[in-house]
């Protein structure tokens, strides 16, 4: 995938079992360093199906912030 393509990816596991629609969530990926590269929108309620925008494509389609987009980021977001 390349800066500002989107890339579609299926999992054959939902995420997290204990939330029952996952569609239009969205969620950071993290390169091999551990800083925010890009990110990823659910597009399906068992969460198995996600499309993947990498660098400031992830900012223009809402999926992580600006101030966000090569940050560090060494575990999982906690809410």
């Amino acid at each position: 995938m390349r800066d500002g393509a989107a890339d579609r990816c299926t999992l054959k596991h939902a995420p997290a079992p204990e939330v029952s629609d996952w569609k239009g969530t969205v969620e950071p990926t993290v390169d091999a360093s551990k800083h925010v590269n890009a990110g990823c929108r659910s597009l399906a309620s068992d969460g198995k199906t996600w499309e993947c925008y990498l660098g400031h494509e992830a900012v223009t389609e809402n999926i992580v912030g600006a101030g966000f987009l090569g940050q560090y980021s060494p575990g999982p977001g906690q809410g």
